[in-house]
């Protein structure tokens, strides 16, 4: 809508001033203030263009990273240092304390790692999301798995399962990664930055050493971390809980021509099928099992992730819900793919603030002493307010 369209132009005027070379223009006039209907559509729109920006640093940092990595692409234990690193923000960009030295700098450094991490696994969830499509599916990021051709065509290990151990190495790899795709739905991901605890230490740590937008504030609370179970759900059960069973989406793909199961497949064999997958997947190490009240509950392990770079040709391909009206792959945003691989590498550092009667004096004050030497670059106010 309206608050789109002002933050992309809001984001393209800073930008492009920036690019501006020095002697042409003095670093404090790299800013844009801009007046809106009222106080409220000056905060929307201050948090609107902070978050906007926020999410295409993220996303574009981790495309740049992984173009450093090459073909092995990243892995859980590196990829929040070389996302950080790529960012190339600077301390007074997100430290509390931005003249910090020594172990306190490293504190500082640490934090905005761990919420980098944090906001790379929220990304990771699979689905559409139609405000921004992330970097999947925009081409320019495939997540694969670990050791997943060699499980595949290792005979030994599909030993005993029903109807697995009939078909190709090729079809238990596809089946195997449809399967971890779908956990990926409700982010059944097994990773600390997930769980309560560890998202409670992650704010807590964030809120001491960080200033917007990358601090968490007290009001955020941990997104919905779902597990995979092969059996139906239960009424009333946790929408995160992705039941599994031949009478699902998974379940039907498997029971159609194209998954190349040994036929008829019914809801039972599709069930059954489900439940070695989940068993193989477990042993091999890509999946994490828990006793839950009903059952195992399963999660894919962060170690068993590999983030590899995309060439931006085609989004991710989903192939039990082939809506693309009849085409193979899903359709590319070319405007969000080139903002991620090219534009959000210059949005280190910029930031909004809004001015209105509603801001305390100090912090108003403040914000105009800022903007004056063109530290904070935009700022949205409301049209009462006298700026002198």
């Amino acid at each position: 809508g309206r608050s789109s369209a002002v933050t992309l132009v809001s984001a393209s005027i800073v930008r492009n001033l920036r690019a501006v070379p020095v002697d042409e223009l003095d670093p404090a006039a790299r800013k844009l203030l801009t007046f809106v209907d009222n106080r409220q559509d000056a905060s929307l729109q201050a948090g609107h263009f902070n978050d906007f920006v926020q999410v295409s640093q993220l996303r574009g940092a981790l495309y740049a990273a992984l173009q450093d990595a090459g073909g092995q692409g990243l892995t859980h234990d590196i990829i929040a240092g070389a996302v950080t690193a790529t960012l190339g923000l600077q301390m007074r960009d997100f430290a509390a304390s931005p003249n910090a030295k020594f172990t306190a700098k490293a504190d500082a450094e640490r934090a905005l790692r761990a919420v980098v991490e944090y906001q790379l696994y929220v990304d990771l969830q699979r689905g559409w999301r139609v405000t921004m499509p992330n970097l999947e599916q925009t081409g320019l990021l495939k997540v694969s798995y670990r050791d997943l051709p060699d499980l595949a065509a290792d005979d030994e290990s599909w030993k005993g399962t029903y109807l697995l151990d009939q078909v190709s190495a090729a079809q238990r790899e596809d089946l195997s990664r449809i399967l971890l795709d779908e956990l990926r739905r409700v982010r059944a991901i097994d990773v600390d930055c997930l769980t309560e605890e560890g998202f409670q230490r992650l704010r807590s740590q964030s809120r001491q050493q960080l200033i917007d937008p990358w601090a968490m504030s007290e009001d955020d609370r941990l997104v919905d971390v779902g597990h995979a179970s092969p059996r139906p759900a239960r009424p009333g059960g946790r929408r995160t809980a992705m039941a599994m069973t031949g009478r699902g989406a998974f379940g039907r793909y498997l029971k159609s021509t194209a998954a190349g199961l040994p036929g008829p497949v019914k809801s039972d064999d599709a069930t059954r099928v489900i439940s070695d997958l989940f068993g193989v997947l477990t042993d091999a190490g890509l999946l994490a099992r828990t006793d839950g009240v009903d059952g195992p509950e399963y999660r894919i392990r962060a170690g068993a992730l590999r983030w590899i770079s995309g060439d931006g040709q085609s989004g991710a391909p989903d192939p039990l819900r082939r809506a693309f009206q009849g085409e193979a792959t899903a359709r590319v945003n070319p405007f969000f793919r080139d903002l991620y691989r090219d534009l959000a590498s210059g949005f280190a550092g910029m930031h909004a603030s809004e001015h209105t009667a509603q801001v305390p004096q100090q912090l108003r004050l403040e914000r105009e002493d800022s903007f004056r030497s063109g530290e904070l670059p935009l700022l949205y106010c409301s049209p009462t307010m006298e700026l002198g």
